[in-house]
């Protein structure tokens, strides 16, 4: 790698699709796909190769991750103390500060030798310029799991499913039977608001959901631990993450749930999730 002290570091990390302005890891449907399921408590994004390296337009674009920001601070300041020649630096030739040209060779450490990602590298595949707080494909950064010299070319995106539960039946008393149900009924919508499937079922559960969509738009939905009740806080699953309807991620809720209709024992909501989308 070469080292390059003219780089403009901040505008090497914006031109990786890491900070537009706004941490990537930081905004929907990114953070739900890439920092909520590892947990990140001070998500923000890293690049390779590093800002402070020569970088090429005609080269791959760099990889992205979202790493807790204490890890990010230190893995600079070890670099640039690796630049600067300064404490105790195995394997580095020469002393005092590289100069333009200088170079160093990056042995991987753990490396997959089957080139696999782990569901948390990405890339930025189009580059807008920006993030905008509610998230708009038409005119934000694109990013996608798998870069473009793969042919693959699928963008990460937000989709939404409504769901509406319904009360059915009666409890039953006395001699009677409770003929009680909660109806299930959800509608998937891709990332322009265009319906993509509809479905219906009484009682979903894990091992027997109610699925809706296909494919990339494809959610499944069960009920949770108090199944009877309009209270009752409904499991998704889609996009390769899974989530309840109270669940709040590092850029705020996937859902938002309405309160009940007593008149119509019913119950609507509305759940963001990061699926995909592709040209092809």
């Amino acid at each position: 790698m070469y080292y390059d002290p003219g780089n403009n570091n901040d505008a090497n990390r914006a031109a990786s699709g890491c900070n537009p302005g706004k941490s990537v890891c930081n905004a929907t449907p990114f953070s739900q796909k890439l920092n909520d399921p590892q947990q990140l408590k001070q998500p923000s994004c890293d690049e390779w190769p590093m800002a402070e390296v020569s970088q090429s337009k005609n080269t791959n674009p760099n990889v992205l991750r979202c790493i807790d920001q204490p890890e990010n601070s230190s893995g600079g300041s070890q670099l640039l103390q690796f630049i600067e020649g300064n404490g105790d630096q195995p394997g580095r030739k020469g002393d005092g500060d590289f100069v333009e040209g200088d170079y160093w060779v990056v042995n991987f450490e753990n490396a997959d030798d089957n080139d696999n990602n782990d569901g948390y590298q990405f890339y930025l595949s189009k580059d807008m310029g920006k993030i905008s707080p509610q998230y708009d494909y038409d005119h934000n950064n694109h990013y996608a799991l798998s870069a473009p010299y793969e042919n693959a070319d699928i963008d990460i995106v937000q989709c939404r499913v409504h769901l509406r539960r319904k009360t059915t039946g009666s409890p039953g008393g006395g001699r009677s039977p409770s003929t009680l149900k909660i109806n299930y009924e959800a509608e998937v919508f891709d990332f322009r608001a265009k319906s993509q499937g509809k479905g219906n079922t009484d009682m979903p559960s894990q091992d027997a959901p109610l699925v809706v969509g296909d494919g990339f738009l494809q959610v499944k939905i069960w009920e949770g631990d108090s199944e009877l009740s309009l209270d009752d806080v409904p499991n998704y699953s889609g996009g390769g993450i899974t989530w309840t309807n109270d669940k709040v991620g590092q850029a705020g809720p996937y859902c938002y749930v309405g309160p009940v209709d007593g008149d119509h024992g019913t119950r609507d909501e509305d759940c963001f999730w990061p699926c995909f989308y592709t040209d092809e």
